[in-house]
């Protein structure tokens, strides 16, 4: 999954149009399986890597207030040219498109 994040980050994805177009990836870890006690476990640090080298952030949550902040830390109005693509599940990426044309 690391090795895809970072190649979507840093692989022009659409050449043939000006600017870099790219995926920076975002997830969420939901359950106790990716936060022991506050600690971050093994699980999480397999999606945290995986973040860091697509060039976004992975988060943790064990409930509904939790992972509704969660998706808000990164999700909203920000950049007119950033677009959020959110997978329940299996987390989420944004696409940022560095050009003018909408």
């Amino acid at each position: 999954m690391g090795a895809l994040a970072q190649y979507m980050y840093n692989v022009d994805l659409r050449p043939d149009i000006g600017k870099v177009q790219n995926v920076s990836s975002y997830f969420i870890g939901f359950g106790v399986d990716f936060a022991s006690g506050g600690a971050p476990t093994a699980a999480f640090n397999y999606l945290s890597a995986a973040a860091t080298r697509g060039g976004g952030a992975a988060y943790t949550a064990t409930n509904l207030t939790e992972l509704t902040g969660a998706f808000k830390q990164h999700s909203g109005p920000g950049d007119q040219d950033q677009h959020d693509i959110l997978g329940a599940g299996c987390g989420g990426q944004r696409f940022q498109s560095h050009t003018d044309a909408q």
